[in-house]
């Protein structure tokens, strides 16, 4: 269980049995929804939704020969919707090397509101903007360096909100920054072209 308040979640794969090989298995977060159907952040369903409650987490996890435990992390993210406790599903697929899946390839995670919700957008103020930022593009939680650079120079910008083209070269250095240091996406380098263009 853990609050609605942008944090992450570290979820831990044990592996038992014959452990002396090394193995691997693939995880995902799956919240049933179809991507072509877009559902309303604010609709009430008891289900947390990758594009609204959480970033989606995939990926696999490699064992080495008697190592027994590896985790992966989902991103939480905040809103400003009164939703109530939400679940989304972890799944395990794929076990390598002469690795069965258990009954428990399957688990709940559980994400509950943060009470109570503000009235505003949580992305209307520097850090929860920044936060989501990284959660979104980056698929990580910022670095406190790089969190406190971003979010002072966005309060630096007064009243205004920078402006639309002040905030898109901000999130560009971003991204910028973040492909040059080997933290970013493959597509670091179109996503800031697309952000200049727009």
């Amino acid at each position: 269980m853990w609050l609605n308040a942008a944090v992450l979640f570290a979820i831990t794969v044990k592996r038992t049995g014959d452990v002396s090989a090394a193995s691997s298995v693939d995880y995902l977060t799956d919240d049933g929804s179809v991507a072509s159907a877009a559902v309303p952040c604010s609709l009430v369903t008891g289900f947390a939704l990758e594009r609204c409650d959480y970033t989606r987490a995939s990926g696999t996890l490699q064992f080495a020969a008697n190592e027994t435990e590896k985790s992966f992390v989902v991103l939480v993210n905040d809103d400003s919707y009164a939703e109530g406790t939400e679940i989304t599903s972890l799944k395990l697929s794929n076990p390598g090397a002469g690795a069965t899946p258990r009954a428990q390839a399957a688990a709940t995670l559980q994400i509950t509101d943060d009470m109570p919700e503000s009235v505003d957008n949580p992305v209307d103020d520097g850090g929860p903007f920044v936060r989501q930022h990284y959660h979104d593009f980056l698929n990580r939680e910022p670095d406190a360096e790089g969190f406190k650079f971003w979010t002072n120079n966005l309060a630096e910008c007064g009243t205004d909100g920078c402006g639309e083209e002040e905030a898109r070269g901000y999130f560009g250095g971003l991204l910028s920054l973040d492909r040059v240091s080997g933290n970013g996406l493959p597509g670091s380098a179109l996503l800031q072209d697309g952000l200049r263009r727009r």
